[in-house]
């Protein structure tokens, strides 16, 4: 059932990207220059979870790369630029804090997909997960990571205050990789409300990383969903148990960070409505949920890249439209 339901909305999917989503694609300048609304430039971007729709982040990345939203991953300009993410949207993020194009991102994502529909998904993604996440991740990552306004410098510690989450947590590298500590419960701080629907704890922010095991392991536990990944109900993260750090907060909120989300019922800058009626791409709910535990096809994991693509395209050409009626 789950299969056919995702089967289902791939056809969605490939239906809706043929009809409208090329042409928005090819209307967005490249190398647009767009701000925030104040004028300001974006200082980070933030990724929700998402699971095997993750090439939608990757084509939203792709087209705000060029339409100079965002910097080049490498320019100067992109070492002063945060990227935060929960779950699936940890992995894009942390490829792009560490300069990974997303097409590289594509290239793994499509490469894992290969792997995964002939020896399985459910309780066997762990190890092929962190197999791809290393093959991604460049050697020199943890140099890339450190913040141009925070570290050391000539032998003395830098803090340019760092980015604040609305759970309170403070983001001082270019990375933060949301993640859920279950181990004690006690000590766990809670809020239900429509945009963070589980009880479960509030999302901690690993934005320090000793090696690049360490940044790994951050990665696979932001990603782990708990008796999916593998057998267990948790994995061991810094000698504490932890889940996937999306299942309280998806999208992570930080105040002047661009948002990024495929998830309908999720409020964020980018997402699907701006160049789609919700259910005329996915269906319904659960559907779009069980796809994002069952990989597609090779088509339509770049149907939902391209569609990644026309809605930041879409928002790009709000925020200039918004600009030319401000006479910005």
């Amino acid at each position: 059932m789950a299969r056919r339901s995702a089967v289902t909305l791939h056809k969605h999917v490939g239906r809706y990207v043929q009809r409208r989503w090329a042409s928005t694609v090819t209307t967005c300048p490249p190398q647009a220059s767009v701000a925030t609304g104040d004028g300001a430039k974006v200082p980070g971007f933030c990724f929700s979870g998402c699971g095997w729709l993750l090439p939608f982040h990757a084509g939203v990345a792709q087209r705000l790369l060029d339409a100079g939203v965002m910097p080049p991953l490498e320019s100067d300009e992109i070492q002063r630029v945060r990227f935060v993410g929960a779950s699936g949207g940890a992995l894009i993020a942390a490829a792009l804090a560490c300069g990974v194009s997303p097409l590289r991102c594509m290239s793994e994502v499509v490469t894992l997909a290969h792997h995964c529909r002939e020896h399985g998904v459910v309780w066997q993604l762990k190890e092929p997960l962190e197999h791809a996440i290393r093959q991604m991740v460049p050697a020199d990552a943890l140099r890339r990571l450190d913040f141009g306004g925070c570290g050391m410098r000539d032998g003395h510690q830098v803090d340019d205050g760092g980015a604040t989450a609305t759970s309170g947590a403070r983001i001082r590298s270019r990375l933060g990789v949301a993640v859920t500590n279950v181990h004690d419960w006690s000590h766990a701080r809670f809020k239900v409300t429509l945009q963070r629907p589980l009880p479960v704890p509030l999302p901690t922010y690993i934005d320090e990383f000793g090696s690049l095991d360490d940044l790994v392991d951050a990665l696979v536990t932001s990603s782990y969903v708990p008796m999916y990944l593998s057998g267990a109900p948790a994995t061991r993260f810094r000698d504490k148990w932890h889940v996937d750090g999306g299942l309280a907060e998806p999208v992570p909120r930080i105040d002047g960070f661009l948002q990024v989300t495929m998830l309908p019922f999720m409020k964020a800058d980018i997402t699907p409505q701006l160049v789609a009626p919700v259910k005329e791409w996915y269906g319904s709910i659960p559907r779009l949920l069980r796809a994002a535990f069952i990989p597609g096809s090779d088509g339509t994991l770049w149907d939902l890249f391209h569609f990644g693509e026309a809605c930041a395209a879409a928002w790009v050409e709000e925020q200039a439209s918004s600009q030319r009626s401000e006479g910005v």
